[in-house]
């Protein structure tokens, strides 16, 4: 098909400046919309909370994503779905959560965007817990319906039925209308259980089609409203990804009917030099997205040097900016004056997570700060995603799985081999004896974003970090256990034997570095600038078993610490 043509004034509104957009779950928590809504001057002092980090000095953030409800349930008096009924009493009373997100936007002159979840979760709240809503829709028709995780949820549509297509079209046609946003994010990952599974790619002609009615849609208000109305959406962190899930990414950016990717959601591996290349010549800014609550397997509530990390891997790599979901909203002090204190504001994640907007958005404010580069793990994260200790492969969603993640891996138990002889050296003679080592490295990619050799003389400290687990029950001291993961369970590693310190050799971009001390149950290894890469560095790690099959090491983690003077 042709693509579609975007005025100048779209294009320019595209081009626009955006350091960090944040999604912004703003009825994130429904305990505080049960009942009736507070009076104008208590409302007040709430609004001033939830965009208190937005009225920071230096903060970075350019544009808001505002999420206020699950999907298929409405935070408004709707003409197409019902109004949810943990807000129903204060849309009764005239509070609609989007019309007030979008004035109080536009008096700070930030961009917003409403926020649509194309499969969310269909739940109310009783004043004491999550309890099911009732969607009139999916009762009509339960053939739109599919149930991948059985009769425990509600059912996810299935973007293959034309009728869901239609009544999707709709919701996006009446909030275009109703509300005067400068765009709109369809959050295809909430969930990416969009077509049936084992299905997606072969059905993505119907999610082609959905996006075509969508953007035809958004271009007509913007003729009418006279100015432009922008579509952006959330998709998998990866391109392959979106295939497995059944998004035609390519069609979406070749075609014109996309603006803005929000790439990934609680993934920090986001491959955003391939999105780059296919975005290539084409009106389309990228946005990977760190979640710092659902987050990747072992970074719950991640450090701030864990944020400058990814941030920085994903600018180098050509992102136009990052996007932020599922961060503090508000600072303690705003919080006090709304009545919404909690403790877990004066902690060191909460404060790094407001350092954080004034930082990830531009690699000038993030030259020079400590940061941590890591392999990320898979699974984890969610309760709806199989964590790595018990992993079985996702089949009906891909975008928050970490599918591809490298972590954990097995190494091999194969003591160093005995150099094969030259007579049976299948290459050219005289060649020496010695040409191999025997030893079976595991090979882990980990980016950085940092040039540090440019910056070398500013560089205080590198250190290169991994933790193993051992399965082998034998006797013998080992060195401390290591917390690997806190969301959902604490799951710690099983230590390996103490003399692995002296048996393991790791390699960065094949340069042996010298042996580890431990600290706290992680192997430690210092680095020089030298050795390291700008951009993708190939870190090999071996350890020589006391004998074949005596142990089964798995390394769980692995990172480089970098530290500026």
């Amino acid at each position: 098909m042709q693509p579609f043509e975007l005025s100048a004034e779209h294009l320019a509104a595209v081009e626009r400046r955006r350091r960090i957009v944040v999604r912004y779950d703003i009825t994130g928590d429904p305990k505080e919309f049960v009942g009736e809504p507070p009076p104008p001057e208590q409302l007040a002092k709430w609004w001033d909370a939830q965009l208190s980090l937005q009225d920071m000095p230096g903060t970075q953030i350019d544009t808001i994503i505002w999420w206020s409800e699950g999907g298929l349930e409405a935070s408004f008096e709707s003409d197409v779905r019902p109004v949810g009924e943990w807000i129903k009493n204060w849309v009764a009373a005239g509070v609609e959560i989007p019309s007030l997100a979008l004035e109080q936007a536009q008096r700070r002159g930030i961009e917003s965007f409403y926020q649509l979840a194309m499969n969310g979760y269909d739940v109310g709240w009783d004043g004491t817990k999550i309890v099911p809503m009732s969607i009139p829709m999916k009762a009509a028709h339960p053939e739109w319906l599919m149930w991948p995780y059985g009769p425990v949820e509600g059912g996810y549509m299935n973007y293959a039925e034309p009728g869901v297509r239609d009544y999707v079209t709709e919701i996006v046609r009446e909030v275009a209308w109703r509300f005067d946003h400068d765009g709109i994010n369809l959050d295809f990952a909430r969930l990416d259980v969009l077509l049936p599974q084992g299905q997606q790619w072969e059905l993505r002609e119907h999610l082609n089609d959905l996006m075509r009615t969508v953007r035809a849609v958004l271009l007509e208000r913007e003729r009418v409203r006279g100015r432009p109305y922008l579509l952006s959406v959330q998709i998998p962190p990866d391109v392959v990804s979106c295939h497995a899930t059944g998004i035609d990414i390519e069609t979406w950016v070749r075609e014109g009917l996309v603006d803005l990717l929000i790439l990934g959601c609680r993934t920090f591996d986001v491959d955003v030099r391939d999105f780059r290349r296919l975005a290539a010549g084409y009106p389309v800014k990228l946005f990977p997205c760190i979640d710092a609550h659902h987050s990747s397997d072992g970074y719950f509530h991640p450090s701030l040097e864990v944020q400058r990390g990814a941030a920085a891997n994903w600018l180098h790599q050509g992102a136009d900016g990052v996007c932020t979901f599922n961060y503090p909203d508000r600072t303690p002090e705003s919080a006090r004056r709304a009545g919404t204190y909690i403790e877990l504001m004066d902690t060191d994640y909460w404060r790094g997570c407001m350092q954080a907007q004034r930082e990830l958005g531009s690699p000038e404010t993030l030259r020079r700060t400590d940061k941590v580069f890591f392999a990320e793990r898979r699974g984890g994260g969610h309760f709806m995603i199989p964590p790595p200790e018990d992993w079985s492969t996702p089949r009906s969603m891909f975008l928050n799985t970490n599918l591809l993640a490298p972590l954990p891996a097995l190494l091999p138990n194969i003591p160093t081999g005995t150099p094969q002889p030259k007579e049976d050296w299948p290459g050219p003679p005289k060649q020496s004896s010695d040409y191999r080592d025997g030893k079976v490295d595991t090979f882990v990619r980990v980016w950085v974003g940092d040039d540090v050799n440019a910056e070398a003389e500013a560089v205080r400290s590198i250190t290169v970090r991994a933790v193993l687990s051992d399965e082998d029950g034998s006797d013998g001291e080992r060195l401390d256990s290591v917390l690997l993961a806190t969301k959902y369970r604490d799951l710690y590693n099983r230590p390996p034997l103490s003399d692995v310190v002296e048996r393991i050799e790791l390699r960065v971009n094949n340069i042996l570095l010298p042996p580890p001390i431990v600290e706290d149950g992680w192997l430690v290894f210092e680095a020089q600038p030298a050795w390291l890469a700008h951009g993708e560095n190939l870190v090999g790690v071996w350890v020589n078993p006391p004998e074949a099959n005596a142990e089964r090491l798995t390394l769980e983690k692995l990172e480089i610490h970098v530290g500026y003077r």
